[in-house]
């Protein structure tokens, strides 16, 4: 809505074009914050005085009247004519200018800086002479631009402006001295994506607001690798691929960085690029499953510092390796395996039981299977655990299977075990009887651990020997 309203000489114009909100816009694609665009322009207030201040007697009354020219801007120069003779001139004070002049025509040349001149006529009688009104057109304007951080650059028609103000309580930034007319207004900071306007109008005498639309500057990223891969931006875990392999996320910071794919079972990849607004980064990258080991067998005739991590509680004596009070895991050195059989001679050395360990990451997790005999934490049972973190509480199972044929103190067992992919089978035959019993058939739906080594510990109080150790990778 435009309207002009004319009181005492003086027109006053307001238009009010005005829509400001704050979107929050989340999408497959990016997340941006946006404000809506908004223009408006407000005339600035005149200050001219309407009243004369001075004295409206002359000096020498009877010869000379008296004549007040009132200015806006109030520092205007004023030069009083009287055909081509200039009778007086010089500044307004506070917006006024008085003369005492005979009576007659007169021309009045009122100017100032950054205004358009006026030229006025009048004529000025011994006594009652209106005053004169010189309301200049400004020819420059401001423009107040905000919410935007104060660090932005700013720029009018290409060049910074010479006089700017920071209004920091208002998130505003203030651009005075502008030429009347229309111009292009950029906005640059790290933190958001240029902004640019053509034809931004600025009014003489008036203040245009500016509430700009800006988008929160950040790269996109598309990761397409094996499904349940974890991906790092410089080290921060940042999500795992879907089951179709991909992820995909749109708040990178720009600049230069480091992504990482790492998953169970492959070498990691690392590769760095820059980011970039509006330029999306694609890493697209088949993962190489580590290497597995070749055939590991020991018949513990001695325990070989070099070909084993030896913790408290391991001895070889007698051709085997004897395990009492042992709960912190031992392994064989350098050996991991992805699908295998494995295969021991063990002997209870008491009713405690045995435990041993399947695809360990590292020392902290692993696949643990606790037989359990009738004096374990739990009689003969069959037991499964999954350790994280080294985090293990023996009543905290993944399952437990009961024993058909229960195990003894003293008693001896040939183990198989077939691990293929997510599913490991156990399989255990009394020596004393030949009949193999099924310990059951694990499967991690999660498939925690996928490459690991193999190993042994104890649980509770049970002792336990192995000997004829041997693992062949499968396929």
């Amino acid at each position: 809505m435009i309207r002009f309203n004319h009181t005492g000489g003086i027109i006053r114009f307001a238009s009010a074009i005005a829509l400001t909100c704050l979107i929050l816009i989340s999408s497959s694609n990016a997340q941006r914050v946006l404000e809506e665009e908004s223009v408006r322009i407000e005339t600035k207030a005149r200050k001219t005085s309407l009243r004369p201040k001075g004295s409206a007697v002359a000096s020498r009354p009877g010869v000379n009247g008296v004549l007040f020219v009132l200015t806006d801007p109030e520092d205007a120069q004023v030069v009083i004519k009287r055909g081509t003779e200039i009778v007086q001139q010089g500044p307004s004070n506070a917006g006024q200018f008085r003369a005492e002049v005979p009576p007659g025509p007169y021309t009045v040349e009122v100017s100032a800086d950054k205004y358009a001149p006026a030229t006025l006529r009048t004529s000025v009688k011994l006594s009652g002479t209106d005053p004169l009104i010189a309301e200049l057109v400004a020819q420059t304007g401001s423009i107040i631009l905000g919410p935007v951080e104060a660090d932005a650059t700013i720029l009018i028609d290409g060049q910074k402006p010479a006089s700017v103000k920071i209004k920091k309580a208002e998130n505003q930034i203030e651009i005075e001295n502008i030429p009347s007319g229309l111009h292009t207004l950029r906005i640059s900071h790290p933190t958001i994506a240029d902004w640019e306007r053509a034809k931004v109008p600025v009014r003489g005498g008036a203040i245009s607001y500016i509430t700009p639309k800006l988008e929160i500057a950040t790269g996109e990223l598309t990761v397409t690798t094996a499904p349940g891969t974890s991906v790092y931006l410089d080290g921060e875990f940042i999500g795992s691929t879907t089951a179709d392999g991909r992820l995909n996320r749109t708040n990178m910071k720009l600049g230069n960085h480091e992504v990482k794919l790492a998953k169970e079972g492959y070498e990691e990849h690392k590769e760095s690029h820059v980011f970039e607004f509006r330029k999306p980064v694609r890493v697209e990258r088949a993962l190489t499953p580590l290497p597995t080991s070749a055939e590991f067998s020991d018949d513990f005739e001695i325990l070989n510092p070099r070909r084993w991590s030896v913790p408290a509680g391991w001895k070889a004596e007698a051709g085997a390796l004897h395990l009492a009070n042992a709960p912190v895991p031992g392994f064989p050195t350098g050996i991991r395996y992805r699908n295998f059989r494995m295969a021991f001679h063990l002997k209870l050395e008491n009713g405690g039981g045995a435990a041993w360990i399947v695809r360990a990451k590292d020392a902290k997790n692993y696949y643990l299977f606790y037989l359990s005999g009738p004096q374990g934490l739990i009689p003969n049972r069959f037991i499964t655990y999954i350790v994280k973190d080294n985090r293990f509480d023996a009543m905290d199972f993944f399952r437990s299977d009961p024993l058909i044929e229960q195990a003894v103190a003293g008693g001896e067992y040939d183990i198989e075990i077939d691990v293929n992919n997510d599913v490991i089978t156990h399989t255990i035959r009394s020596a004393a009887t030949g009949k193999a019993e099924n310990l059951g058939v694990f499967k991690d739906p999660g498939n925690t651990f996928s490459l690991g080594n193999i190993g042994f510990r104890t649980v509770g109080t049970e002792r336990f020997a192995v000997d004829d150790l041997f693992v062949q990778p499968r396929p």
